[in-house]
C-alpha cells in the first residue's frame, strides 16, 4: 500500500509513533474485531516500510483497561514517541482514555484520535447488531480529552482510504516538525537593525512556546574571521583554499555580473559565516545585514545568505534581524523539506492582476528558488551610490507556495498567519527576488484587511508546496499558537 504523497523528511528523521487500539473484551463481534485490526496493522507496517514513521514505532492492538494503557505508555516513554494514534476499535472503556490523557511523561505528545466507519460482518443480512461503534467511541474519547485539557487531532476512515491516509501523513509530518523545532538552534548574528522596531522579539517567548534555542553571536566574531581568517578564542578558522573553488562553482551555476574582487570578498564572507554557523550547529540563521557591512567592506549579505541556504549550511535565513520570520521559515523548512526565503509584501493587492499579490526582496532567495536560466549574481540594487556585492536576483519559479508569518502580538503571545497560493511569476518587473502569487480575489481582500487592520509585519516567509495544514496542526501543540489561516 503506497502513499501518493511523499513525506518531506528523511527516513532517519521519521517520527516515532505509538498506535493504540482500545476495545472492550466482552462486547462486540470478536471475529470482526480481529479482521478490522489486521487491516490497520497492515497500514501501520506499510508506513514503517516506506520510512514515513520510525522503525522504533509501536502497535498496541488490544488495550482493554487502565493497566493495558499504562503498560503501553511506559513503553512509549522508553521509546521517546513523537506522536500517538488513539483508535477505538470498538466503544472504549473510559479509563483507557483518562489514563492516557494524564500520563505525566507523555503530557505534551500530540494525539490523533482515529476511528473506522461501521464495518458489517460478511455474509450476514441486515439488520446487524452493533458491530463496532468506533466513530462514536472517537467522539466519546475527544469529549474526555477536551475535559482533561488534552489537545487532539482526529479523523475517521478505512486503511485503504486516500483521505484517511493523507490525514495520518500530515499528522506524522507535524510530529516530526514539532520534535525538530523543539531541538533546533537559531543563530542570531548581530542585533536588530536600528530602525526596525517591528523585529523586536523576546527569546524566552520563543523558547517557551516553540522550544527553539536562540544563540546570539556578536558580529565581531564574523568580522574578525573575515579579516584575519581565524578566531582562535573559539577555534574558528577559514579554509582559504576553498575560496577559488567556491568562486569557480558559482561561475558555473549562474550568470555573474560582479567583478572578481567583489566575488572573492563575498565568498570569504560566506566561508566566515559558514564556519560560525557550523560551530554552533544552527539550522537557521538571522543576520544584521546593514549598515556596518556596507560601511566597512562594501559588501551585501543577501547573496551570502542565499548560498548558505543553497548549500545546506542552514535550512532558512533571515535578514534585517527579523528572528520571528526566520523561525517561521524554519517551521516551513521542516514541513516541506525545501528551502524558504524572506519576502516583503511589496505592492497593493491586485495591482499585478486579479487575485495576485506582488512579493519582493533584495536577493536572498537561493538559486534553486529562482526560475532556471533566469537568475543572475549581481551588485545590490538598493545602494546606488556604490556597487555592493552581491545578491542572487531572478523571478521566483512557478508552483504551489505557502506564505506564512509568525509574530508576537501585543499581549506577548505568538500568532501564525498562513496563506496558500500559486507562484505565477513570468518575468522580472523589479530587481531582486520578484514574485507574483495568485491566491484568489476573495482571499486577497481578506489578506489585505488582516495585514493592515491587525498590524502584521512587512516580512513573510515563502515556502514551496501547500503545507498550511501541517503548520496549523503543529501550532496547536507548540504552545497553543493562535493560527490565522486564510
Amino acid at each position: 500500500m503506497r502513499m501518493h504523497n511523499i513525506v518531506p523528511y528523511k527516513k532517519n528523521e521519521a517520527p516515532v509513533i505509538g498506535f493504540i487500539m482500545v476495545t472492550i473484551e466482552s462486547e462486540f463481534d470478536k471475529s470482526l474485531k480481529e479482521k478490522v485490526k489486521a487491516r490497520y496493522k497492515n497500514l501501520f507496517d506499510s508506513f514503517m516500510e516506506q520510512g514515513m514513521i520510525s522503525s522504533s514505532s509501536m502497535f498496541f492492538g488490544g488495550c482493554e483497561d487502565e493497566k493495558d494503557i499504562i503498560d503501553a505508555c511506559n513503553r512509549m516513554t522508553d521509546n521517546r514517541v513523537d506522536g500517538i494514534i488513539f483508535h477505538p476499535l470498538t466503544w472504549p472503556a473510559g479509563e483507557t482514555i483518562t489514563a492516557l490523557a494524564v500520563y505525566r511523561y507523555l503530557i505534551d505528545i500530540p494525539i490523533f484520535v482515529s476511528a473506522s466507519p461501521e464495518i458489517y460482518p460478511e455474509n450476514e443480512k441486515a439488520p446487524h447488531p452493533w458491530p463496532q461503534n468506533s466513530d462514536c467511541g472517537k467522539i466519546f474519547a475527544n469529549s474526555i480529552f477536551y475535559k482533561l485539557d488534552r489537545k487532539t487531532l482526529w479523523g475517521t476512515g478505512l486503511p485503504e482510504g486516500e483521505d484517511y491516509r493523507k490525514k495520518l501523513s500530515d499528522f506524522f509530518n507535524a510530529c516530526q516538525l514539532i520534535r525538530r523545532t523543539k531541538q533546533s538552534k537559531i543563530a542570531v548574528i548581530g542585533n536588530i537593525l536600528d530602525d526596525f522596531p517591528e523585529s523586536f522579539y523576546n527569546p524566552m517567548t520563543v523558547r517557551r512556546e516553540l522550544g527553539a534555542r536562540i544563540i546570539e553571536i556578536d558580529t565581531t566574531v564574523v568580522y574578525t574571521l573575515f579579516e584575519q581568517g581565524e578566531y582562535p578564542a573559539r577555534g574558528l578558522k577559514i579554509n582559504t583554499g576553498e575560496i577559488e573553488k567556491e568562486v569557480k562553482r558559482l561561475k558555473g551555476e549562474i550568470q555573474v555580473k560582479v567583478d572578481e574582487d567583489a566575488l572573492k570578498k563575498a565568498t570569504t564572507l560566506y566561508l566566515a559565516y559558514k564556519e560560525v554557523l557550523q560551530s554552533v550547529q544552527a539550522e537557521g540563521a538571522v543576520f544584521r545585514c546593514a549598515p556596518e557591512l556596507q560601511e566597512k567592506y562594501g559588501l551585501a549579505l543577501c547573496g551570502v545568505m542565499s548560498e548558505l541556504i543553497d548549500n545546506g549550511v542552514v535550512g532558512t535565513g533571515g535578514c534585517e534581524g527579523d528572528v520571528l520570520n526566520t523561525v517561521t521559515g524554519l517551521l516551513q523548512y521542516y514541513a516541506s523539506g525545501m528551502p524558504t526565503t524572506c519576502m516583503d509584501w511589496i505592492d497593493r493587492p491586485g495591482a499585478a492582476g486579479k487575485g495576485v499579490y506582488t512579493l519582493l526582496h533584495c536577493g536572498n532567495a537561493c538559486k534553486s528558488m529562482v526560475q532556471h536560466g533566469k537568475g543572475t549574481l549581481d551588485y545590490h540594487q538598493a545602494w546606488t551610490y556604490a556597487p555592493l556585492g552581491y545578491t542572487i536576483e531572478g523571478p521566483l519559479k512557478k508552483g504551489d507556495v505557502t506564505l506564512s508569518r509568525l509574530r508576537e502580538n501585543r499581549e506577548g503571545s505568538l500568532e501564525l498567519l498562513i496563506i496558500e497560493g500559486e507562484s505565477v511569476t513570468e518575468e522580472m518587473q523589479i530587481r531582486g527576488n520578484f514574485g507574483l502569487v495568485h491566491i484568489g480575489e476573495d482571499k486577497l481582500k481578506k489578506l489585505e484587511y488582516e495585514l493592515n487592520e491587525h498590524g502584521w509585519p512587512h516580512h513573510l516567509s515563502l515556502g514551496w508546496g501547500h503545507h498550511g495544514e501541517v503548520l496549523k496542526q503543529a501550532a496547536k501543540f507548540l504552545g497553543g499558537i493562535r493560527v490565522v489561516k486564510l
